[in-house]
């Protein structure tokens, strides 16, 4: 029996709401949380639908944002990380993961903050966490088996840390103004030295390529190098960004 949240996996959470989102048919909700062909479903005698649609009523609540540090899915150990300690790749992705209809990319967003440990903590020393790796594709089918109410308070906890990032960094991440149409941008044009112009023109070419200008201003113009600059410490990159970009430098 259906107890509430914690009984439901993430795969099945992001099909619930998926069902509940664009579909009015509880029998297609009702097979997806019993895990029952929709036919079977539809068989059943109305009793036991009522029974069943008063088991998942909880899918209408809200789940609470408390979060489990430590979660164990197929006998596998995952910890979450701080997030102070994700590398500048891992945020990169992760801000490519939360755009748009995130909840169908959560699988890999937990995979992105729940790490394995290599050595535990001791006395003297914190824990150390794997490396972010090329595991997206593999681990989010691993995710998806997770208890949705262990992990989901997550989400709200990290997004509170990237608005502390947005903030902080404000000057890095400057939003650009909404494109002119072609008179307008012609008026503007008119008025602008060659110089002017020209760095114009540089900025409007290079847009769309923000985190990649970034890793490659990190790496001293050597693509070659991207991957390193990726792998350091979000605060240390965007620190190191900021004196870039206060002193003038790349």
């Amino acid at each position: 029996m259906l107890k509430g949240w914690g009984d439901i996996t993430l795969s099945s959470y992001i099909e619930v709401i998926d069902s509940v989102s664009n579909v009015d048919d509880i029998f297609e909700v009702l097979s997806i949380v019993f895990d029952k062909p929709l036919d079977e479903i539809e068989a059943l005698d109305y009793d036991d639908i009522l029974k069943m649609e008063k088991e998942v009523e909880f899918i209408f609540q809200p789940i609470n944002n408390d979060f489990k540090p430590h979660i164990n899915i197929n006998n596998y150990d995952f910890y979450l990380i701080p997030f102070d300690e994700l590398e500048f790749g891992a945020f990169i992705d992760l801000e490519h993961l939360f755009s748009g209809e995130y909840i169908y990319n959560l699988p890999k967003i937990f995979s992105i903050l729940y790490r394995r440990i290599e050595k535990k903590a001791d006395d003297l020393n914190k824990p150390t966490y794997e490396k972010y790796g090329d595991w997206l594709n593999i681990r989010d089918s691993i995710f998806e088996m997770s208890i949705i109410e262990d992990v989901y308070g997550v989400v709200s906890s990290y997004l509170k840390f990237k608005t502390a990032i947005y903030t902080t960094y404000e000057g890095l991440f400057e939003e650009r103004d909404e494109d002119l149409n072609e008179s307008e941008e012609m008026e503007m044009l008119r008025d602008m030295t060659g110089k002017e112009r020209e760095e114009y023109y540089n900025e409007k070419n290079v847009a769309g390529y923000g985190w990649e200008i970034m890793l490659l201003r990190l790496s001293n113009n050597d693509p070659t190098k991207m991957l390193e600059s990726a792998s350091m410490k979000v605060y240390q990159a965007l620190n190191i960004l900021g004196m870039m970009k206060n002193l003038k430098i790349g």
